[in-house]
């Protein structure tokens, strides 16, 4: 607490404007080891190249292989060797960016001025592209051709893509070739992945369609056959994009069939690779294994080097053999780690969220305290599921996050669906030229799209100025509707979806909002219209899909307000961080859709995007670190290292994982069939090798800490969700010498962020105890005199929250008026009377935040109420011919007329009724029913009763509060008379509810007696009875609930009811109760409800 009381006032403040610090990119590796661990790198790079030949070198992490390697390339320079003589190889190409930055840097600090040359650092695929291009291009040149077909790469997301399409397709055909069991799954996703998974196992091993379809026949597979059969036709398809389009796993097949069909090519590229070196050797798979040993064998000087102790990609095929049995001439294994660890801890947390602000609390303490970098610390989790909640916790602290840009899966980016969206809202609504391959149709906006893009990025809506929008243009549609004759109109959402999409043919423009609208929500709807338009635009006059893209972004204005935030560094430069490089990667892949197809329309391109479900694996454009802490999976962690790394999440169930990997195509047994010969009908148990997988990994994890580590887990056997520790902790524990420490939330209080008695060292989490410290009456006054005095502090230097004008409850209400201007009596609508009995909170907050749209079931209330209501005239009207035929010229066919209005208010039902619901045809019947059974019930009434009204306005003053009158205002739906004398009245309230209120409830139903009373004293009639009626509830006919009338005794004690409801209404203080659990879920006053727990946050400001 003293040390950070002790720093500036400033560094609670957030920068006023961006803080930019320029440092050299080019930092060099950090120094890991001891005292002279670089001295005998270069000591033992030196043996290895003056010996010569092939080596095999091995060592665990830290150890300092790596370091071993980059040091081989730096004096083989010295030696005269040249930069492109030297062949240096990783299995992937984040690997290869990190070793390129230090071979980069150790020749710039130890080579200096003698050699200035840039050694090409490639991931193994890489390498294979290369070998497959140039043996392409030797083809060409062979056979006078222009090298038309020249090979590309497809991305993982592409091919995701591609397959699932070929899969869906096959489904709509009833399955194709597929076994019967498993054609319902083509349209799975899970399906698609799983046959993507088994394909790049079998490419990476050199199996092809014939192979594979041979295999499945031999061994009685018929999945294998049908698999077989796919690649088959994937490959065709492949074809006819027009040119010879590799994956990952298909490069390395095809540069060995290359370098074997072209042994000219292999002397040459054998002659290049003076030097020959394979980093992380552990994690590469036999057939790449297969084009490393065309070179180690003939290379001046070669090494393998890897640690087996790492091999940890098995399930995407890699194995460890090549580095362990691979013939070499010499082997060098460095038995040591050099790094020297300052602490290990394993903290044990009771709950998930006292996990969640222990790692949040322990990133924070190590920046803040510990004066390590952002950058220099990583939280690792195991799977790619918990990369996301990890990187909302870690902002919600305060941390600034960064992922790794190449996992990144544009159609799930926030800010890729907002202007993608944009862009699909444009193409809605502009008129083109017909043309262009790769054409596809464009859905216009749902109603869901609409209001994410009103309250996305390029909206800027937040839910209140949102909930303004589309209030004001309810309004605006409504006084249209009605100047019109058109009834109450549509959806305000609907109107907005028709702004975007039509554009000026639209019926609501912009013009009619501008009255309507504040200058805040119409700058909302603006910016939308402006970004659509400009979109739009660049569509009608033909542009690329890069300018319409490009179009849409510039009007957004968001490039530079990203960017400012993202100098500004912390929690929200992180995100704008990645909102750039999410923009950046979905550029880059416009460009590289529009060069592969130069005809394609915007059409296709967002098509291709939003179909992808995979990582896009876009460009690193970033020129350094970012200054930010890493949150990756355990097998992304591979081959890095920070100075303090979290190892979050260790839990049973997940670490070891349960799940095994390839179980529907049995993909383990044709990798065991092709690498160990192993017969698939051969049964073997994977239980111990899935947990040795699993014990590396997480020592895998682990040993990418330099100086300090920690694991979290969390051992909650009692909750709702029970969660256990790893079986591995308690091994991890004994290994390291330690005893894990368990935390908790302190006194439960999760807001409070509590951890251990530690709160996480965050400033809200500061400002929160020292305000607790104040207000507790329990805590010594000295303690709360001392807390008083920093809050002072923090307040002058500006940190929110710190003054007390900010907290909730200090000020007691904004104001004690009562809800009703002096002297205006208080209106009780009959409805309102029953909602304020059960809810008084409920009542009056419903009053002034009223529903501007008539929900979906409102609305054909609505209709059903006037379908009744039309019936009584035309039942009115039949009693009136029967009674005098011959008093009109010309009868009313009354027949006819109930037919027309039925048809009517059915045509209005199905109209607005969501074609999307999946129950709309039941929906639609059910209601058709009701329909039947109001007319029928109408039509019996008539024949028993006299109508006296239907909508009859009712108002009348039941009583007196605080100086007012209380008035009962209201409509009553139907009122007949008894045909006996002296004629009592039978009160009707329509309902349109699906089930129907109990005898007991009915008797006492609170609205029902309010009509009562209002009609009795209004008209001056006994009351028969008031009856509640049902008639959408299925059976024969309208079920009928019926209410007593009311004597003398029980509209004086509802008389005294409505003065208590009156007072209630009047405010300024309102009730709360819990009466029924579903009428709180759906309450608009749920925020500010003392009784909900989302209210107590409001209502519960000590």
């Amino acid at each position: 607490m003293g040390a950070m009381l002790s720093r500036p006032q400033r560094s609670f403040n957030p920068p006023v404007s961006p803080e930019v610090r320029l440092r050299f990119s080019a930092d060099g590796k950090r120094c890991d080891a001891a005292a002279g661990g670089f001295e005998r790198s270069a000591q033992r790079a030196g043996e290895i190249l003056d010996a010569g030949g092939s080596w095999r070198l091995t060592g665990p992490a830290g150890s300092g292989v790596s370091t071993v390697l980059v040091e081989c390339v730096a004096e083989s320079l010295r030696r005269g060797v040249r930069a492109d003589e030297v062949c240096f190889l990783t299995p992937s190409k984040e690997a290869a960016a990190r070793v390129q930055a230090a071979v980069g840097a150790r020749i710039a600090s130890g080579v200096g001025a003698d050699v200035q040359v840039a050694v090409g650092v490639q991931s193994v695929h890489s390498f294979a592209f290369s070998i497959v291009r140039a043996a392409a291009v030797r083809a060409a040149h062979a056979d006078g051709s222009d090298g038309g077909m020249l090979p590309r790469l497809i991305t993982g997301a592409e091919q995701d893509a591609v397959i699932r399409e070929l899969l869906l397709g096959h489904h709509e055909q009833g399955g194709a070739y597929w076994p019967e069991e498993q054609r319902p799954a083509l349209e799975l996703v899970g399906f698609a992945r799983a046959l993507r998974d088994f394909l790049l196992r079998a490419l990476e091993r050199g199996v092809g369609p014939e192979e594979l379809k041979a295999l499945g026949q031999r061994w009685g597979i018929e999945l294998w056959s049908a698999a077989g059969l796919f690649l088959e036709e994937y490959e065709r398809t492949m074809e006819l994009s027009g040119a010879r389009r590799l994956n990952a796993s298909e490069l390395v097949t095809a540069a060995l069939q290359a370098l074997n069909a072209d042994p000219v090519l292999l002397d040459q590229l054998r002659a290049q690779s003076r030097l020959f070196v394979l980093d992380d050797a552990q994690n590469v798979d036999p057939q790449t294994a297969r084009l490393c040993a065309l070179f180690v064998d003939s290379a001046d000087c070669a090494v393998i080097a890897g640690d087996p102790e790492q091999a940890v990609f098995g399930f995407r095929g890699a194995s460890e053999d090549f580095l362990l049995h691979h013939p070499v001439a010499h082997e060098c294994r460095l038995d040591a780690s050099l790094r020297v660890m300052t602490s290990r801890e394993i903290v044990v947390a009771d709950s998930v969220a006292a996990q969640s602000s222990a790692v949040a609390d322990v990133v924070r303490r190590e920046h803040l305290l510990g004066g390590r970098p952002w950058e220099d610390i990583a939280v690792i989790v195991r799977g790619a599921g918990e990369v996301e909640p990890m990187r909302r916790v870690l902002l919600g602290a305060g941390v600034p996050v960064s992922l790794d840009p190449t996992a990144v899966v544009l159609s799930e980016e926030h800010i890729v669906q907002a202007v993608l969206l944009a862009v699909r809202a444009a193409r809605a609504g502009a008129v083109v030229p017909l043309g262009g391959q790769g054409a596809a149709v464009l859905e216009p906006l749902s109603r869901s799209e609409v209001v994410q893009l009103a309250s996305g990025p390029v909206g800027g809506a937040d839910p209140v100025v949102l909930r303004r929008v589309l209030r004001g243009v309810r309004k605006a549609e409504l006084m249209r509707a009605r100047a019109a004759g058109q009834g109450i109109g549509r959806r305000a959402v609907d109107c907005l979806a028709e702004l975007l999409n039509c554009g000026q043919e639209a019926v609501l423009g912009l013009d009619a909002l501008r009255d309507v609208l504040s200058e805040r929500e119409l700058a909302v709807l603006q910016r939308i219209v402006d970004v659509v338009s400009a979109g739009r635009e660049a569509v009608q006059r033909g542009e690329s899909v890069e300018m319409v893209l490009w179009e849409v972004w510039r009007t957004t204005g968001l490039s530079d307000h990203l960017a400012a935030v993202s100098l500004r560094g912390g929690a929200a430069g992180s995100q704008a961080d990645r909102d750039l490089d999410a923009m950046l990667a979905l550029f880059d892949a416009a460009g590289d859709w529009v060069e592969r197809r130069p005809s394609a329309s915007i059409d296709s391109f967002v098509s291709h995007i939003m179909e992808q479900q995979l990582p896009t694996g876009m460009r690193d454009r970033r020129g350094q670190v970012p200054q930010a802490v890493n949150v990756l999976t355990a097998h992304a962690c591979a081959g890095r290292e920070w100075g303090a790394v979290v190892v979050a999440g260790v839990q049973e169930g997940s670490w070891p994982a349960a799940a095994e990997a390839g179980t529907l195509f049995l993909q383990e047994r044709l990798v065991d069939l092709l690498d160990e010969g192993i017969e698939p009908d051969t049964f073997i148990s994977r239980a111990a090798e899935r947990l040795v997988s699993e014990r590396r990994l997480l020592g895998v994890a682990l040993s990418r800490a330099v100086d300090r580590v920690w694991l979290t887990c969390v051992d909650a056997p009692d909750a709702a969700e029970a969660a256990e520790p790893s079986r591995f902790v308690d091994d991890v524990a004994s290994a390291w010498g330690v005893t894990p420490v368990r935390v908790s939330m302190r006194d439960g209080d999760a807001q409070a962020q509590a951890v251990g008695g530690l709160r996480v060292l965050s400033v809200p989490g500061f400002v929160a105890e020292l305000r607790r410290a104040v207000c507790d009456q329990s805590t010594p006054m000295g303690l709360r005199r001392q807390a008083a005095r920093q809050l002072a502090r923090l307040a002058t230097a500006g940190v929110y929250g710190a003054h007390p004008g900010q907290w909730w409850g200090v000020h007691g209400p904004s104001s004690q008026s009562q809800l009703e201007a002096p002297g205006r009596p208080v209106m009780v609508n009959p409805s309102r009377f029953e909602q304020a009995l059960g809810c008084p909170l409920r009542s009056v907050v419903s009053r002034w935040d009223p529903d501007d749209e008539p929900g979906f079931y409102q609305q054909r209330g609505i209709i059903l109420h006037a379908f009744s209501e039309a019936v009584a005239a035309f039942e009115a009207v039949r009693a009136e011919q029967e009674a005098d035929p011959d008093a009109s010229a010309q009868p009313v066919d009354v027949a006819a007329g109930l037919a027309e209005a039925r048809e009517m208010v059915v045509e209005a039902i199905d109209a607005i009724t969501p074609t999307v619901s999946a129950q709309a045809n039941r929906v639609r019947a059910q209601w058709r029913a009701a329909v039947e059974r109001t007319q029928q019930w109408t039509v019996s009434r008539s024949a028993n009763l006299d109508l006296v009204a239907t909508e009859l306005p009712v108002r009348h003053v039941v009583g007196r509060v605080a100086e007012r009158d209380v008035i009962i205002k209201g409509r009553v739906d139907r009122i007949d008379a008894t045909r006996e004398q002296p004629r009592r009245l039978v009160i009707a309230d329509l309902k349109t509810s699906n089930t129907a209120a109990n005898k007991v409830d009915a008797a006492q139903n609170p609205q029902l007696m309010a009509y009562q009373m209002a009609v009795r004293e209004q008209l001056g009639e006994d009351i028969a009875e008031a009856q509640l009626v049902y008639p959408v509830v299925e059976n024969k006919q309208a079920a009928v609930r019926e209410q007593p009338p009311l004597d003398e005794s029980m509209r004086r004690g509802l008389r005294l009811v409505f003065d208590d409801v009156a007072e209630s209404l009047l405010g300024p203080d309102a009730e709360a109760f819990a009466i029924d659990q579903s009428l709180c879920d759906t309450c608009a006053a749920k925020v500010m409800c003392p009784v909900n727990p989302e209210g107590k946050a409001v209502t519960d400001v000590h």
